[in-house]
C-alpha cells in the first residue's frame, strides 16, 4: 500500500477515472521486473518532454522509481487558497529556482488504459533564460494585452510523430476531423455544414481521449504544473474563434464575386483549460483548416487541415497565460519587494513552492 499512498493523498487534485488508473499503473511499476536500462525506455517514451531536457541526459539511477514519481506527482492547489507560502532559498540566500534553472515542458498525449501507456503526440520546451521579459511588456508596453506581470508565453511544439504528415494523421482519426472544408462560394455554405458543431465535437473529444502533461524542471527537480481541467469547459471560447477567423471573411469572399481579400478564412481548432492551476491556463492549438499557403490556391478550393507551422505559424502551439495580477489581488501570491515581482517570476516561484517536487538522481559512472 505504500506505494500508492500518494495517490490517495493526491486524490482530490484527479478525476475518479484517472486516479484509478494512476492507482493501477503505480501497483504495475512496482511488480515489474523489467531492467533498469528497459525503464530507462518506458521514461524517454512515455516523457519525450522531460527526456529532451539536459537535466535527463545522463543515465537514471532509478528510472522506474522516476517514472512512478511523476506520475504520482501532485499539481499546485486550484482553489481554496488563502496564500501561496514563500520561495525557499539556497545557502547564499538567492530565492529558488534561479532564473536560469527553469524550463517549463509540455507534452500532448493519447490516453490509453492505464497512465503509464499514455501515448504523447506534441511536446515542447521553454527556458526562461531565452525569456527576455516574461511579462511581455518592456519598456513600459503592453504585450499582446497582458498587462504588469502576467503572463502570455507561447511555447513551440514539435511532434513526436517521425513527420508532421503522420502527426496529422493521427490527429485527424483521433479526433475524427474531416481531411478537408469544402466551400461553396455561390451559396455560402460550407461542407460539413455545422462548422460549431465540428469544434464542440472536438473539444468533446479532446476532453475523451487527450490529456496535458506541463512540468517544470529546474536542476534535479520536477514539479507537475497542471491539474486535471477539462477543455468542454471553454467550448464557447473554441467556437468563438470561428466568428471572426472564418464567419465574416467568408461571407466578404462570397460578397466579393469569389476574389481574395486581406484576410482570407481559415478555421482554427484550438482546446482551452481555463485553470490548470490556481493562477495559470493553457490554450493548446490542435491545428486549423487552411488553405492560403498553398502555391495557386484559389477561394474556391477545400481547405485542408493542418498541423503543419509551416503551413500556419500557429497551427501547432502551447499558450501558457498566467494571471498574476489577480492573484495579487485576491491575496493568494505576495510582493516580494523585487525586481522579479514585475515579470511575475517570483509569484511562480511562490506556485511552485506550494507543491512537492520529484527529485532525479542520476546513475553513478564507474
Amino acid at each position: 500500500m505504500a506505494s500508492v499512498l500518494p495517490l490517495e493523498l493526491a486524490a482530490e487534485y484527479y478525476d475518479a477515472s484517472t486516479l484509478a488508473t494512476l492507482s493501477q499503473t503505480t501497483k504495475e511499476c512496482a511488480a515489474s521486473k523489467m531492467l533498469e536500462a528497459q525503464w530507462g525506455g518506458v521514461f524517454t517514451r512515455r516523457f519525450p518532454c522531460l527526456a529532451a531536457q539536459p537535466a535527463f541526459q545522463a543515465p537514471l539511477a532509478d528510472a522506474r522509481g522516476v517514472v512512478r514519481s511523476l506520475l504520482a506527482a501532485p499539481p499546485p492547489l486550484l482553489a481554496g487558497v488563502s496564500s501561496l507560502p514563500p520561495a525557499p532559498r539556497d545557502a547564499e540566500g538567492r530565492v529558488l529556482p534561479l532564473r536560469e534553472d527553469v524550463v517549463i515542458a509540455a507534452q500532448l498525449v493519447v490516453r490509453g488504459d492505464t497512465a503509464l501507456s499514455h501515448r504523447p503526440l506534441v511536446k515542447g520546451a521553454l527556458r526562461f533564460q531565452d525569456v527576455e521579459d516574461l511579462s511581455g511588456n518592456s519598456d513600459g508596453e503592453f504585450w499582446n494585452g497582458v498587462e504588469g506581470p502576467n503572463w502570455l508565453l507561447g511555447i513551440p511544439l514539435e511532434t513526436v510523430a517521425p513527420t508532421w504528415d503522420e502527426h496529422r494523421e493521427v490527429m485527424r482519426q483521433t479526433l475524427q476531423l474531416p481531411d478537408q472544408i469544402e466551400l461553396d462560394l455561390e451559396n455560402g455554405t460550407t461542407v460539413p455544414g455545422d462548422l460549431p458543431a465540428l469544434v464542440e465535437a472536438t473539444c468533446r473529444l479532446v476532453d475523451e481521449r487527450l490529456r496535458q502533461e506541463i512540468y517544470v524542471v529546474a536542476g534535479d527537480q520536477v514539479w507537475r504544473l497542471n491539474a486535471f481541467q477539462a477543455a468542454i469547459g471553454s467550448l464557447d471560447q473554441s467556437v468563438g474563434m470561428l466568428e471572426g477567423n472564418f464567419d465574416d471573411p467568408f461571407e466578404e469572399v462570397c460578397n466579393n464575386g469569389g476574389s481574395f481579400i486581406d484576410v482570407y478564412p481559415f478555421v482554427p481548432l484550438q482546446c482551452n483549460f481555463e485553470r490548470i492551476n490556481c493562477a495559470m491556463a493553457t490554450t493548446w492549438m490542435m491545428g486549423c483548416y487552411d488553405g492560403e499557403y498553398e502555391e495557386g490556391h484559389s477561394p474556391s478550393d477545400p481547405l485542408v487541415y493542418t498541423t503543419d507551422p509551416l503551413g500556419f505559424t500557429k497551427a501547432t502551439e502551447l499558450e501558457l497565460y498566467a494571471q498574476w495580477q489577480s492573484c495579487i489581488v485576491d491575496g493568494i501570491v505576495a510582493s516580494t519587494g523585487t525586481d522579479d515581482d514585475d515579470d511575475g517570476l517570483s509569484y511562480f516561484r511562490q506556485l511552485l513552492a506550494s507543491t512537492r517536487p520529484v527529485r532525479i538522481a542520476r546513475a553513478v559512472r564507474a
